[in-house]
């Protein structure tokens, strides 16, 4: 997709997704804070959904975009 927004070919616009929209069927997505974590009995204690047991699981970082610290950044990209 980014080599086509780059070849003018689709917008930023064309690129967002809402996450929930991308994820496949069954999935439950929990957005809190994993506290501890116990394999051996598949456990997840979270912030604020308490224990969570599971099958399979997923864990992805969050990720704050900061261009604002970024040295030299142009208002077009604080735009994004």
């Amino acid at each position: 997709m980014w080599t086509l927004v780059g070849g003018g070919m689709k917008t930023v616009e064309n690129s967002r997704r809402e996450t929930k929209s991308v994820l496949p069927k069954g999935i439950t997505w929990y957005k809190d804070k994993a506290k501890v974590l116990t394999p051996d009995s598949k456990k997840l204690l979270t912030g604020k959904a308490g224990d969570i047991t599971y099958d399979y699981l997923v864990i992805a970082l969050g990720i704050q975009t900061r261009y604002d610290k970024v040295i030299n950044t142009t208002a077009d990209l604080l735009n994004i």
